[in-house]
């Protein structure tokens, strides 16, 4: 494993960030340590009844906030072979054109049997999510900033390519669709990923020098912009297939606009509603809920909102950023099912999120993701995912 400075990144007062760093690099060397590989989404604790897919399942955005923390991190080791696995899978994926698929087996990215494809675990993988597709190539960028290496900027484009000429509308509220299933694209239209593709195509921009991604930035931007609910001062999830606006306030539709700043007049208020919202406890924890209205802490969110109250700099959140990296850190320590290096997803058996289906309480490569990033934050707010370093 690649060495960095510790002079750069302080750590905390309990050594919480090589507590991650080793999570997170167990998580990766599950089923090989070598090569471009991708990670492990949950750890579960033995003597559970766990569906087989669910225990090799390897998610595409888990990877891709993984090799950014340890690209922060100064890990470039790990983060190659991350940004190596995340280009081998868009570049043999089975419908190609810089498509990558949700999610993969992540005890073997590319199937023999598949003719080399990636090798989906379940149907639904089959399928691909907008998210995924941004957050494979905001971490392709990402790479290619910091390490120079073509192959990254050319998958980071492919993405990017890809979303355009598959997903975008061009009716009034403009923006771009949810995604695919086998081939045919989702008529929705999520606020969470048009900020994403938002980040990624600014960064698209500013490497290339490249009008196109111009545009398309702003493209996505108009349609945040259209779904923002004024009563409510807090973003909608979206459109539906029939462009009805969605009365549903997840809390990453407020978040990724915020942390991309994407319509900087609405981020004070934003975070003010977080607060009043979506603050929540589960026993003696305290952390964000899914959704307004959901029930529950749920870690990824969670940490979110910790780096996105502290990087803003307005004094009225610091007692509240406080206040869940506290909580984090303490449920790295003594939340049920951890292994006091890694982070749960909810620390409960379940986090409703509001919207249908639940969080279970496991050990979770992108909440722990994001907790190192946040705590990265304290000290480096140029950690933030949806911005290149400066």
């Amino acid at each position: 494993m690649q060495s960095f400075p510790r002079w750069i990144y302080p750590r905390t007062s309990t050594n919480i960030l090589d507590g991650i760093d080793t999570f997170l690099s167990n998580q990766m060397d599950q089923f090989t340590p070598y090569g471009p590989r991708y990670v492990q989404t949950y750890r579960y604790p033995k003597g559970h009844d766990i569906p087989q897919q669910d225990l090799y399942r390897g998610d595409t955005y888990d990877t891709a906030i993984t090799a950014i923390y340890f690209l922060e991190r100064g890990n470039f080791a790990r983060a190659s072979a991350l940004a190596d696995a995340l280009y081998l899978a868009i570049m043999h994926d089975s419908n190609g054109e810089g498509r990558i698929a949700t999610a993969i087996d992540s005890r073997n990215l590319l199937s023999a049997e598949l003719e080399y494809c990636t090798n989906v675990l379940f149907s639904e993988a089959d399928s691909t999510g907008t998210g995924s597709v941004a957050w494979a190539g905001l971490a392709l960028a990402r790479a290619y900033h910091y390490l120079k290496t073509s192959t990254y900027l050319e998958g980071a484009i492919l993405a990017g390519n890809w979303v355009i000429s598959r997903l975008k509308f061009d009716d009034r509220i403009g923006g771009f669709a949810g995604g695919e299933e086998w081939g045919e694209t989702r008529k929705w239209r999520s606020v969470e990923h048009n900020s994403q593709v938002y980040a990624l195509f600014r960064m698209l921009s500013s490497i290339t020098q490249d009008h196109k991604w111009e545009s398309n930035t702003e493209h996505a931007r108009e349609f945040v912009k259209y779904c923002f609910d004024v009563t409510e001062g807090l973003y909608n999830t979206g459109v539906g297939a029939g462009n009805e606006l969605e009365q549903v306030y997840p809390a990453d539709a407020q978040l990724v606009p915020v942390l991309t700043d994407i319509e900087p007049a609405q981020n004070t208020g934003v975070l003010r509603n977080l607060v009043t919202r979506f603050f929540t406890n589960t026993g003696n924890f305290e952390g964000i809920k899914f959704s307004a209205q959901g029930t529950g802490i749920q870690n990824e969110k969670t940490a979110a909102a910790a780096f996105a109250f502290h990087i803003s700099g307005e004094q009225e959140f610091k007692s509240y950023a406080d206040r869940l990296y506290e909580s984090l850190e303490r449920q790295i320590g003594s939340a049920p099912h951890t292994d006091k290096r890694g982070l749960v997803a909810a620390p409960s058996k379940e986090s409703d999120t509001g919207m249908g289906w639940s969080y279970g309480g496991w050990l979770h490569c992108a909440s722990t993701a994001w907790a190192g990033i946040a705590f990265l934050g304290k000290n480096k707010p140029t950690a933030n995912p949806f911005h290149l370093p400066m």
